[in-house]
């Protein structure tokens, strides 16, 4: 038996693959037989591990059965977990006692902690829930409060929770403090961490500041949210997750410092190290990884033992599972397992043994080809990690960059020698003089790292979705090849860098395709959202997104959504059509996820108004061009041959909600949005894009008071119809008619390169 460490690792893949089926609900955890599964396993297992060693392959094939049935069970628990606490859910109202664990958010108008449910309405229970408060209850970790209220389904934003464990939500509207439980180890160990933090902050200062919290402590709590988009953008957000990097570098670093003790001495202080290391970053599921990794390698030279990378990693996951098993449902865990994953399997295929110094290589030669190795190594880890991420990557963000492995061989080294300097200036923080030269030093590659991943988020064209209805074919014969490459002994593994090189050059060619085949239209979306509407235009690599809405994210982020439908990753223009406090929170969570490049609001009609706009340019003023149109008048905004003619700000009588009015115009042809009951206003402009346009979109947005909209007097072939129908009059209209019926509806007016 060549490699008998290797048995469990692959036994533990199979057992981590069920617990994965299971705990997503796929068809092993309901239809499939058990039995044919395993022994589809084992035989596979068997086949390609021990051929004809009976003995060993008996025991193999065991193995591998009694993981998997250990894997379907977990999974069948965890999934049992989530439907308890879906079965909460209900239109009741409840009085829940809970325990803070965090506070994710607090603002002005909402907040929300993650609580741990101790009874619900006096009947004993144990489960994390999500509370939103339509306040601030002031609440901090480990308070014990009561709250009433109603459980709900999660929606699309807390779904992420559901790797910390969160299934359901609580909507409260009411609570009371009761009192604050006392701090525990790992309490005052976190404690230790924020304050290191902060203080890290305060030393260093700005962005820069932020990012070493970040890369040295595991704080991301006040990261910029534009900084994070950053990196994803560059294809480098595993720089911001506490890793095996990392850990590497702490670990060195200490063994470095530590290297006159005894070997077995030093290796335990650099055992203990690592778990305090992970407790002190916050047991995120990356860093655990690392340290369980790391821990191994430790435990097996203290005893003379080489460790095996693959079955490490496979202890790690198993041991991760079993202890928090609601990290499957993390896309954190799925891209440190992957990147790890890819890197083991590639990197040592390739031996790059020309790039080794001769006896007979001048010095300059030699220090050229270490560097050149240096280089060479960690592009092919960075194209490793990125090519089998991808998956996840498609699953979890659905876009990426092609810049990515260039980007990681720059930022990685930078980020490197940020995390070196921000560690020591994490541990002379509190040391007069040496806390202020250790962060200057500290914010020099801090700073590069943070200007290299600004830059590469900028290229133009740079990041690209993976929507496009063809990429899902190409990164799955991608993976179906490189699983081939890596089972099948006979072949090279080197095969899977060419593999992936092909289907990047694949991916590429498709996708000018589809932009040259795509180039000449021009895409407009009406959305509608319950009351919540937004019109996108797609054209000329250009989006603009008007928002019509009372400023709830639900809205902007359906609009985002429909620039993701039709293979864009960036807002040009956001427009807002009038303004709401809820736009605040609302842009500020928006340019979060998606990169707005320009904001457009209406000028200030009022103090509410001037209060958003002043708010609006504190937050995100510093990466979002802010510009202004006049409501007063009609203002237009031209962008490659199309017209935007922006909002008129129109008041009727009875109301004092204004009546939104735009239009989209490209080579004649005009798109038309005008809220209901927009005629009364007697407006010349209104009048007139309602009565000249090819399509009529009459929108729910407006006064609350409404009379009927005669459809007869416009020109247009098409009206969509957003307001209640009885507030619409089809008499006498010959063109097509469609309502916006239920919910959520979405209408697509296409001109084809320009006709």
């Amino acid at each position: 038996m060549k490699h008998p460490e290797r048995t469990l690792a692959v036994a533990l893949a199979l057992g981590i693959s069920a617990f994965a089926c299971r705990a997503f609900g796929l068809s092993i955890a309901t239809t499939a037989p058990i039995f044919a599964a395993l022994v589809v396993c084992a035989f596979f297992f068997v086949f390609f591990t021990y051929g004809r060693k009976i003995k060993k392959s008996l025991v193999a094939a065991v193995l591998a059965a009694a993981f998997c049935v250990l894997g379907i069970f977990g999974g069948g628990a965890l999934m049992k977990k989530r439907d308890d606490a879906a079965a909460l859910v209900s239109a009741d109202e409840h009085t829940i006692t809970a325990t803070v664990e965090s506070v994710s958010y607090v603002t002005s108008f909402d907040s929300r902690v993650i609580a741990r449910v101790e009874s619900i309405d006096g009947e004993k229970k144990n489960v994390l829930v999500a509370v939103d408060f339509p306040f601030s209850p002031e609440l901090c970790e480990r308070d014990v409060f009561t709250a009433v209220g109603t459980f709900k389904e999660p929606d699309k934003y807390e779904i992420y929770y559901e790797s910390d464990g969160v299934y359901v939500s609580f909507a409260a509207t009411d609570s009371e403090y009761i009192k604050t439980e006392k701090a525990g180890l790992l309490d005052k160990i976190r404690g230790l961490s924020a304050a290191l933090s902060e203080k890290l902050f305060q030393n260093i200062g700005g962005k820069e500041g932020r990012l070493a919290s970040a890369i040295a402590l595991g704080d991301k709590s006040e990261l910029p949210a534009s900084l994070k988009l950053d990196f994803r953008r560059a294809g480098a957000s595993h720089v911001l997750a506490v890793s095996g990097m990392h850990l590497s570098v702490l670990i060195l670093s200490l063994r470095f410092v530590l290297s006159a003790l005894e070997r077995k001495k030093r290796n335990i202080i650099l055992i203990v190290a690592s778990l305090f290391y992970m407790a002190l970053t916050g047991f995120s599921p990356s860093v655990c990884r690392a340290a369980i990794m790391m821990t191994m390698f430790l435990v097996g030279d203290i005893f003379g033992e080489k460790s095996d990378g693959m079955t490490s990693l496979m202890i790690s996951m198993a041991i991760i599972l079993a202890v928090w098993p609601s990290a499957v449902y993390g896309a954190g865990f799925w891209l440190s397992c992957a990147a790890t994953f890819g890197i083991l399997v590639v990197v040592p295929s390739f031996k790059l043994a020309f790039l080794y110094p001769k006896d007979g290589d001048k010095l300059p030669f030699a220090i050229l080809k270490k560097a050149a190795r240096a280089v060479l190594t960690l592009f092919i880890a960075s194209a490793a990690a990125q090519m089998f991420t991808m998956p996840v990557i498609f699953r979890a963000f659905g876009g990426a960059s092609w810049l990515s492995v260039f980007a990681g061989v720059l930022i990685v080294p930078l980020a490197e020698a940020a995390l070196i300097t921000s560690m020591i200036a994490c541990v002379f923080a509190y040391v007069p003089f040496f806390s202020a030269a250790f962060a200057f030093v500290a914010k020099i590659p801090l700073s590069l790292t943070v200007r290299t991943a600004e830059a590469f988020s900028n290229v133009e064209g740079a990041y690209v979705s993976v929507r496009q209805p063809f990429t899902i074919y190409i990164i799955a014969a991608a993976g179906a090849l490189t699983l081939a490459i890596i089972l099948i002994k006979k072949l090279d593994k080197r095969l899977i860098l060419a593999v992936g090189a092909l289907a990047a050059a694949a991916f590429c060619v498709c996708l000018c395709i589809f932009n040259a085949l795509n180039a000449g239209n021009t895409d407009i979306v009406y959305s509608k959202m319950n009351k919540n509407e937004s019109i996108v235009v797609s054209t000329r690599g250009n989006v603009i997104v008007a928002d019509i809405s009372s400023g709830a994210f639900s809205s902007l982020e359906n609009a985002a959504n429909e620039v993701n439908n039709i293979y864009r990753e960036e807002i040009d223009y956001l427009v807002l059509t009038h303004l709401h406090s809820n736009h605040i929170g609302a842009v500020l969570r928006l340019t979060s996820e998606i990169k707005v490049n320009n904001l457009v609001l209406p000028t200030a009609e009022n103090e509410g108004d001037a209060s958003v706009i002043r708010n609006l340019t504190s937050l995100v003023g510093g990466r979002v061009n802010i510009a202004f149109y006049s409501r007063a008048s009609e203002s237009e905004m031209e962008i490659d041959g199309i017209v935007i003619v922006l909002p008129t700000y129109v008041m009727l009588k009875r109301s004092t909600h204004p009546v939104i009015a735009l239009a989209v115009e490209e080579n004649g042809h005009r798109v038309s949005y005008v809220g209901a009951s927009a005629l009364d206003a007697g407006d010349a402009f209104v009048n007139d894009i309602y009565a000249n346009c090819d399509v009529l979109i009459v929108g729910a947005h407006g006064p609350k008071e409404k009379n009927a909209v005669g459809l007869k007097y416009t020109a247009a072939g098409v009206a969509v119809i957003g307001a209640d129908k009885e507030f619409v009059d089809t008499d006498g209209y010959a063109g097509n008619v469609y309502f916006a019926d239920g919910d959520n509806f979405k209408f697509t007016v296409r001109f084809s390169h320009g006709e």
